[in-house]
């Protein structure tokens, strides 16, 4: 007997309902599992994007970007998009698993924004170095170097407001001329002519004579060690970074709202701790003497060593200048030396001004054999006494020879490297990003295989999206942004 089998209306919709329920839930399982593969490979394809940071820039320089040029001398930002699609498709391949179960189409990526490291006047390079800077300054010597700062900054005022040696070395002159027009008004003739040359046969051996000759010699004759060469590198602006016109990048970092005092300091130190100097020179770069290029800002290594040679001179012009007028025994000397001058000259009255003149030129010659030491590789106190003072009164008048090589190793004090480092901290912070970066980009030149590199392609952050569709819902996406500070 057969049974007939039937199905109630209610429990028909009762499985329709369940049926759609089911298909709601793997639908919305399918979209969420395709979603987590699209997110993950967007982080993916981004850290093996970031992984190609250009490891000669990071061992020479300790600096994390991606050169964007990759190899070539074009900024090549369509390459960074190449590399997304080709890592974050791997979750899905032809043959993939993904592609069958949840349905997932073609990869696609978006470069929505990116920031270069030269952007806003080079805000990404100045964090990333006054960073490295950070790790290698310790907090003592960091309050160190400001107190060298603040007494250096003094010093190089009373060189610039009291030690100006033309200035002394004028006054001077301008009483020998009267000294002798007073002789001649004495006299005529032979007689007058005879007491001119008694004068000058008198004055022969003054030490302001000398000075005044050194002071139309070149400042480095006068300072250069006897064994030292003379670099002849020169560059031009249109291939320094700070000569041309650079890539943009899109998106921007926020700017810092200011740089603080230590973050100069930090970032000198960086400076310091990575580019050439005259004792220790780049022979490959562009230019030898990196750190002078900084303070000097020219274009030839000659150029800037006279620069910041010019600069040391009177940092130290004004530090000793301080050290003998408050020297009792140094003062009784120049008294002594300028009363014999002023009664050789027959201008008593001029005593005093004589005595200024001998000050500024006797501060004058111990800072020619100061800045002869730094460059020689010896160490020179910032602030003297009488231990540390080296060429005494009667030796100015041959100021001029140059002294034993013994001589100018100096022991106590601060090396020629360390008083660039307080020079570069009088400086406005941006002429040494400026010229730092311009020093970073020619130095990566020089090395072997980094002949393109160009520092207004490096990557420092970038902002991406991953795109594809899942078969059946629509599209589906994951955005990813990644930056060396994170």
């Amino acid at each position: 007997m057969k049974k007939k089998g039937s199905i109630t209306v209610y429990l028909l919709l009762f499985l329709s309902t369940l049926l759609l329920l089911l298909g709601a839930v793997l639908l919305s399982a399918r979209y969420q599992g395709a979603r987590a593969i699209v997110k993950a490979a967007a982080r993916q394809s981004m850290f093996d994007l970031f992984s190609r940071y250009d490891s000669v820039l990071f061992q020479e320089y300790d600096l994390l970007f991606m050169e964007a040029g990759f190899g070539a001398s074009q900024f090549r930002p369509g390459l960074m998009l190449d590399c997304m699609e080709k890592n974050a498709g791997i979750l899905w391949g032809e043959n993939s698993s993904a592609t069958n179960l949840w349905g997932l189409g073609e990869c696609q990526a978006v470069l929505h924004s990116y920031t270069l490291a030269t952007d806003q006047e080079g805000e990404a390079f100045y964090r990333q170095a006054v960073q490295v800077g950070q790790s290698v300054m310790a907090k003592d010597a960091l309050n160190l170097v400001k107190e060298q700062i603040n007494l250096s900054s003094r010093q190089k005022k009373t060189g610039e407001t009291q030690a100006d040696v033309k200035e002394a070395c004028d006054k001077y002159q301008d009483a020998v001329e009267k000294a002798q027009e007073g002789e001649m008004e004495k006299g005529a003739g032979k007689d007058a002519e005879g007491s001119k040359d008694d004068a000058a046969e008198k004055i022969k051996d003054n030490p302001i004579e000398t000075i005044k000759k050194l002071q139309k010699k070149g400042i480095l004759g006068l300072v250069m060690p006897a064994d030292a060469t003379m670099s002849q590198k020169k560059v031009q602006s249109s291939s320094l970074l700070s000569g041309r016109k650079k890539e943009q990048g899109i998106g921007l970092v926020s700017a810092a709202q200011s740089h603080k005092t230590t973050d100069h300091l930090q970032f000198d130190r960086y400076l310091v701790s990575h580019l050439s100097s005259f004792v220790s020179p780049g022979e490959k770069a562009a230019l030898s003497w990196q750190l002078e290029y900084v303070i000097g800002g020219k274009k030839s290594d000659k150029e800037n060593l006279k620069k910041a040679v010019e600069a040391l001179l009177l940092l130290r012009e004004g530090s000793n200048l301080l050290y003998l007028k408050q020297d009792a025994a140094s003062m009784a000397k120049v008294r002594t030396m300028a009363a014999s001058i002023s009664a050789a000259l027959a201008v008593p009255v001029a005593e005093e001004l004589i005595a200024g003149v001998l000050c500024v030129c006797w501060a004058y010659g111990e800072s020619l054999e100061d800045v002869r030491t730094l460059l020689a590789g010896g160490k020179v106190p910032l602030t003297k006494d009488r231990t540390t003072w080296k060429l005494s009164l009667k030796e100015l008048s041959a100021v001029g020879n140059k002294r034993a090589q013994k001589d100018s190793q100096g022991q106590k004090g601060l090396t020629y490297t360390a008083y660039l480092e307080l020079l570069l901290g009088m400086k406005a912070d941006q002429d040494c990003l400026s010229r730092g970066m311009d020093m970073v980009e020619t130095g990566m030149r020089s090395r072997p295989g980094s002949d393109t590199f160009s520092l207004d392609h490096c990557v420092h952050a970038v902002e991406a999206e991953i795109r594809t569709t899942v078969k059946g819902i629509g599209s589906i996406s994951a955005k990813e942004y990644r930056s060396y500070e994170n």
